[in-house]
């Protein structure tokens, strides 16, 4: 027999029936589909509520006498009911145990037909189903409010809220591996920051903050956090410095380290200059730690004039302080070497004799931030520099400060204290010192957080090592929105792909033809046009390890 394709009249016929059917047995539709979402809950033991329903059927067959009976008095009970509704009266005397007889074999019935259905379905349309779960999410009203009641918990940093009403945490072992938090201005990325900080701050635990950008209120919210928790707070401020501290970087380390930390303070294009000037200023500091010299940035380049260290020198000899062979090095290099030294000086003289030099000077009180000691009281230290008015000095001194922070986490190793430290805008101030630094420091105890607008910000001079290095040393990435299409490709390109399923349709002038394709292909895990239309307070949370997450994330705010 020829088959022919189904008319108008035809479909109209087919639907009139079909909503006949649903409406009639409507009860069993309902259970079957309550059966169906359980089993479908409850996954690989699916068939734990496919056995319990079919127990009930049994029961019911078995407490039928007379089905012929039962099926007259449920049509009777359907049609009795529409026609009450159809007059806009609530159906009464409903004889629910009819309904049930009948309701839950058809609902079985109906659940196992589903089963088949899906079971049967082609490989690719349950993987485009599976594939349509992960479409963009807007977080409702419902979400925000629940987020609201979570509070930081003990073992890490709650960041936010998925789609799923799951709580979205960082412990402090996935941090120790390090974060990079990314977002463009007005993105919230401050506000991922103070999740931070609170976190630590209610433990009692050391935090110390490194702000590229100066912002002043910043730095008041984190003082007002401080205070709420009884934590010491220490500013040193570039912008506000009637507020500010002193902060001696020279405060921790031996001769050579400090000859370190002042040698980065210049860009060396000639090797043979800076080798000079390491051995003469590593011997200087010497000598004035011998003669308890104040050692800081500004006393420093006061007496670094040769002069005046040679007579310490004699003087250290005469006291038996000093040997007459290292004194002879001292002089001879000296001699040899009077022009760079004379170069060396001015530079730090530079430096100190800045307007905010003075802020460098060590009071040798409470009044001047030790590291060290700030950690062991469980303080929170803000580093508030001012890249837009003092750029230069801003780099220079963010490196020093990296470089003191190397120096104290060389002195934390086997104390078992965890530190928070947070690098915010530290494009200002990035390069070899900071991926020295955060590569090092783990074992310390240190868990660091770097933040700047774009990954552009990473770029140095064009070259993209210290970009690369830093997105291979952080276990966890905070992406919030990125403006910069290149920066948006490259983070969906480091989160990865997934399968997807591409399914094309071939049509005629009129209508499809009923033929096409489907290709399973790699796709974005998160596609950078996702990146790029992020909302204010939402981001992207990914970590390596212990095991791979991506989630789309609500950003909790921090509420004083």
């Amino acid at each position: 027999m020829n088959s022919r394709e189904l008319t108008q009249t035809d479909r109209m016929v087919i639907l009139a029936i079909g909503l006949a059917g649903a409406l009639m047995f409507l009860p069993g539709i309902i259970l079957g589909l309550m059966i169906y979402a359980a089993a479908d809950r409850l996954k690989n033991k699916k068939w734990m509520v496919y056995a319990a329903v079919a127990a009930a059927v049994t029961v019911v067959i078995l407490n039928v006498k007379d089905f012929n009976m039962l099926i007259l008095d449920y049509f009777k009970l359907i049609l009795e009911a529409y026609k009450s509704l159809f007059n806009s009266k609530i159906p009464h005397n409903l004889d629910w145990k009819v309904l049930i007889k009948v309701g839950i074999p058809v609902g079985f019935i109906l659940s196992l037909m589903i089963e088949l259905y899906t079971a049967a379905q082609p490989e690719w349309v349950k993987k485009r189903k599976e594939i349509g779960k992960n479409k963009e999410i807007d977080f409702s009203e419902r979400l925000v409010k629940k987020l609201e009641k979570l509070s930081q918990p003990d073992d890490g940093t709650l960041i936010g809220i998925d789609e799923a009403a799951n709580a979205v945490k960082i412990t402090d072992e996935e941090l120790n591996g390090h974060c990079l938090v990314l977002g463009a201005t007005g993105a919230g990325k401050t506000t991922t920051l103070m999740n931070f900080i609170e976190s630590a701050v209610r433990r009692r635990l050391p935090v110390i903050i490194v702000d590229g950008k100066g912002e002043i209120g910043f730095a008041e919210k984190v003082k007002n956090m401080a205070e709420k928790y009884s934590q010491k707070f220490y500013l040193f401020s570039m912008a506000v410095q009637e507020k500010s501290t002193h902060y001696n970087p020279l405060k921790i380390g031996n001769f050579t380290e400090l000859k370190d930390k002042i040698i980065s303070l210049s860009d060396w294009t000639e090797p043979h200059y800076k080798f000079l000037s390491e051995r003469y200023l590593q011997s200087a500091i010497k000598i004035l730690q011998k003669t308890n010299n104040r050692v800081d940035l500004v006393n420093i380049s006061k007496k670094l004039n040769y002069n005046a260290l040679l007579e310490e020198a004699k003087r250290l000899v005469r006291e038996g302080r000093m040997d007459k062979s290292e004194y002879d090095a001292f002089y001879d290099m000296i001699e040899s070497a009077k022009k760079d030294i004379n170069g060396l000086v001015n530079r730090l003289a530079v430096f100190s004799e800045s307007e905010i030099g003075e802020l460098l000077s060590d009071t040798e009180d409470e009044s001047t931030i030790d590291l060290i000691n700030c950690i062991e009281e469980n303080a929170v230290v803000f580093f508030s520099l001012d890249a837009l008015r003092f750029s230069e000095y801003s780099r220079l001194l963010g490196k020093l400060i990296v470089i003191d922070l190397k120096t104290t986490a060389a002195r934390m190793f086997g104390r078992s204290k965890k530190v928070f430290t947070i690098f915010d805008e530290f494009g200002v101030f990035a390069g070899p010192q900071v991926t020295d630094f955060i590569n090092k420091s783990r074992a310390a105890g240190f868990h660091v957080i770097l933040s700047t607008q774009e990954l552009a910000d990473l770029r140095i001079e064009g070259k993209t090592e210290l970009m690369e290095q830093i997105l291979g040393n952080t276990n966890v990435k905070i992406i919030h929105r990125q403006d910069v299409p290149v920066s948006a490709e490259l983070l969906s390109s480091l989160i990865g792909t997934k399968d997807d399923i591409t399914v094309t349709m071939q049509v005629n002038e009129i209508s499809p033809t009923g033929m096409g394709t489907v290709k399973e292909e790699k796709s974005f895990i998160v596609h950078p046009d996702e990146i790029k239309r992020l909302k204010r307070g939402e981001a992207f949370v990914v970590k390596k390890f212990p095991e791979f997450f991506v989630k789309k994330v609500l950003v909790k705010k921090y509420s004083q």
